[in-house]
């Protein structure tokens, strides 16, 4: 391993051992140092992050905060790629004058990635003073300015950094509760302009007891510029965002509530490129939606009910100006204009007919629909989705938890014109379930499901294509937990899990299959946790996933699983190590080796280490 990543992990063993040697500073919950590493096959990830801050008076204080990861992806022995990420802080608050304090900042941001192949590294430092205080106990000001050092895409800039909020705390006023907040920050870095602008303003009341009404407006203009090239080559986003949302509660009667809620947004997108080699093009975005629900809910002794109504449209609106160039950055430019809508219809049965049993029957249909009006794009379609839920949970006198039930999920899938017809299909899937549940008292506890899933995907016109389309998925699972308190401190932890699958093509017609593959899937863990000396707690165990497929062939025009199996295993030794306080992890060392072995090649081993180290003081 390369050197950083040697002293890093350094740094955490030794870490470690201090921690167990300073347990009388562990006095509050946030840890003001956690270091970490974590290995997992190929990937290397280090840790450390710093969290300081301290009250000299009531206006006096330091916050002082650090966070550093650094990852390691090993794609061979002489291939290494790294991403590291550095976020420092330091904010120091100090009286000024009457009710006025100061403010001095310092940031740090250094990102590399040297992983995913794009100029994504970027470094930004920021100096900044301000003031802040509190006018008649419930308007709050803060402002600050200073300066900003930003480096990307190899360009270096510098510029006047700036920042102002309002904010009212919630204020009583004729009978009204109001809420207002104003926020603006801003830069000027060379050729770029940043800033974000937002004001909300939230005005609610209670007419009398249950009856609740409350209106927010939103509004926020935002622009980001960033280089696209080395060149210098620039590309600005400007958004315009207005919102409008009510909430309405409403007692019809005694045991009869009335909800209605609605969301009222516009959004409008520039996009556009200033470039070397000449201007360059300009996109722009239209979206304007609408999103209510309705909802009448019914409360009386054992018995809650809801009807609901959900109907949400969107619109989407392109215009071009010139061409543009593609970046990583810009999204999708190639987008029709289109709308969609979607209604719902949805229902709740919730019943207790004794004091240890419960039935739930939920419902929902839908109906989505997307139009273009583009008539080279054949993207139109309708979709109606529709699930049924039923469920019985008893309660035994014991303690013991049972539950039972099923669901049922259908969409149909429509498209509109003929070149795409053809993939028009019913999903259809359906899920049978079981449960059990007991713990007799705290120091046992164990858990078992049974479930069933089929998955049925059939197409409308595949008796026009040359090969069938459809497919199932069908899976028999079954999962066991285990905890139990043996004696003392000392815990038992077993966890096993069967997967039963099966792949093959589908006739729905004559609801035949013709399979294809089936698998078995064996997950299993044991572990023994105990402590050993003080605090410190370690547990040792065992885990394994063990996977074998059958396909199957065609023989003499039968079909037959094939004798010979693929077999995927692992296996290895689990260990850990941790160190608590008052239910606290404040150091962790965890250790699994597995041996990862199937019929194709040579057995190879994968380790996957996590160290962990926290001070609290």
């Amino acid at each position: 391993m390369a050197g950083r990543p040697r002293f890093l992990i350094s740094i955490v063993l030794v870490c470690f051992p201090l921690l167990i040697s300073n347990l009388t500073m562990a006095q509050l919950s946030v840890p003001i140092l956690n270091f970490g590493f974590r290995q997992n096959y190929n990937s290397y990830t280090w840790k450390a992050n710093l969290n300081y801050k301290t009250n000299f008076n009531t206006r006096k204080s330091l916050l002082i905060q650090n966070r550093y990861t650094s990852n390691l992806l090993r794609i061979s022995p002489l291939q290494e790629k790294w991403r590291d990420d550095t976020q420092f802080q330091i904010l120091y608050k100090q009286p000024l004058w009457r009710a006025f304090d100061q403010i001095y900042l310092g940031e740090s941001n250094v990102f590399i990635d040297k992983q995913t192949g794009y100029a994504n590294s970027a470094t930004t430092h920021l100096l900044a003073w301000g003031i802040q205080t509190t006018l008649l106990g419930k308007l709050q000001f803060k402002s600050r300015f200073g300066e900003k050092w930003d480096k990307r895409q190899g360009q270096q800039d510098r510029g006047f950094y700036h920042q102002a909020s309002l904010r009212l705390n919630p204020t009583l006023w004729q009978g009204y509760l109001n809420r207002f907040q104003l926020n603006w920050q801003g830069n000027k870095l060379g050729r770029r302009r940043n800033y974000d602008f937002l004001m909300t303003y939230k005005i609610a009341k209670e007419f009398y007891p249950g009856t609740l009404d409350s209106l927010m407006f939103q509004m926020n203009n935002n622009r980001r510029d960033y280089y696209i090239s080395t060149n210098g080559d620039l590309e600005s986003r400007r958004e315009r965002n207005r919102r409008l949302l009510n909430r309405l509660v409403y007692p019809v009667s005694r045991h009869l509530q009335l909800r209605q809620f609605s969301d009222f947004y516009t959004r409008t997108t520039f996009i556009s490129q200033i470039l070397h080699a000449g201007t360059g093009g300009q996109r722009n975005r239209e979206d304007t939606g609408m999103h209510t629900e309705s909802e009448l809910f019914f409360r009386k002794n054992r018995l809650r009910t809801s009807l609901g109504l959900i109907y949400t449209v969107q619109s989407e609106t392109y215009t071009f100006s010139k061409s543009i160039r593609a970046n990583p950055f810009s999204g999708l430019l190639g987008m029709p204009d289109n709308k969609s809508s979607l209604f719902e219809i949805r229902s709740n049965f919730s019943f207790a007919p004794g004091s240890r049993d419960r039935l739930v029957f939920q419902n929902s249909v839908s109906r989505l629909r997307y139009d273009t009006p583009d008539t080279l794009n054949f993207d139109d379609r309708d979709e109606l989705r529709t699930i049924h839920l039923l469920q019985w949970t008893h309660f035994f006198e014991s303690g013991p938890e049972f539950k039972m039930g099923g669901n049922v999920r259908l969409r149909h899938l429509v498209y509109i014109y003929s070149e795409r017809s053809a993939e028009n299909n019913w999903n259809r899937i359906f899920n049978l379930y079981s449960s059990l549940k007991i713990n007799k008292s705290p120091r046992f506890e164990f858990k078992q499901r049974a479930e069933i899933l089929a998955n049925y995907t059939d197409y409308d016109f595949e008796y026009q294509l040359q090969q069938v389309k459809s497919y199932v998925f069908r899976e028999l699972a079954i999962t066991d937990s285990l905890r139990w308190n043996v004696f003392g401190k000392t815990n038992l932890m077993g966890f096993y899990r069967l997967e039963m699958e099966e792949n093959g093509r589908l006739f729905w017609d004559t609801f035949a299959e013709q399979p294809l593959i089936s698998r078995h899937n064996h997950y299993f863990s044991l572990q023994v946790d105990f402590p050993l000396i003080r605090r410190l707690r370690t547990s040792v165990g065992f885990q394994s996933y063990f996977r074998r497929e059958w396909p199957y062939k065609m023989v003499r025009n039968q079909i037959q699983k094939s004798s010979h199996s693929k077999l995927f295993q692992s296996y290895g030794p689990v260990f850990k190590i941790y160190l608590l306080d008052h239910n606290r992890h404040l150091g962790l060392i965890s250790i699994t080796t597995l041996r990862v072995q199937n019929n194709e090649e040579k057995p190879y081993f994968i380790n996957q280490i996590h160290l962990q180290a926290r001070w609290y003081f």
